[in-house]
């Protein structure tokens, strides 16, 4: 499972925390903290979460833009918000094809839209009129600000449909 914590500014204190996953293996390679600047106030904080699972039964709240996993290995996104008590999840989506998927960074843009940048064995589908190498390993996507939908997605690499950039 993926571990989702709050510390104190001085890291000496656990201030809140929770696991995320399903069955399977579950990874969280990103998070990034609501762009507000409320760092270190627990009070509906909103947390944006990234990552990979084997999983088939993440819970996911209802609303999903992809509610099942298409692929063995998935990417998925999710909106947590953090009070001093609990962290709960507000959204959630797989993200993914059927192949190997993967999402390794997220984050908000100034107007608070959200992006994810994964690798996607065989290519992510091109969403919307953007610059694409369609069929490349890797893709950006940008999602509504509410989480609702794709507003539009690219794919970047050298179009062979491997992985071919690494995202570190």
């Amino acid at each position: 499972d993926a571990l989702i914590a709050g510390f104190s500014a001085d890291l000496s204190e656990l201030l809140c925390g929770r696991t995320f996953g399903g069955s399977g293996s579950d990874a969280a390679y990103s998070i990034e903290v609501a762009p507000d600047n409320s760092f270190g106030g627990l009070d509906n904080l909103e947390i944006l979460v990234g990552g990979g699972t084997l999983s088939s039964n993440l819970p996911l709240p209802n609303g999903a833009i992809q509610p099942a996993p298409l692929g063995d290995t998935e990417g998925w996104v999710a909106q947590f918000n953090a009070s001093p008590d609990d962290i709960t999840a507000q959204f959630g989506t797989y993200h993914g094809l059927a192949d190997y998927d993967q999402v390794y960074f997220v984050q908000r843009d100034g107007s608070g839209r959200p992006y994810a940048y994964g690798q996607a064995r065989g290519g992510m589908p091109v969403i919307g009129n953007v610059y694409a190498n369609a069929g490349s390993g890797q893709y950006i996507t940008c999602f509504l600000q509410d989480l609702s939908d794709i507003e539009w997605q690219t794919a970047i690499g050298t179009g062979s449909t491997t992985i071919d950039l690494s995202p570190t």
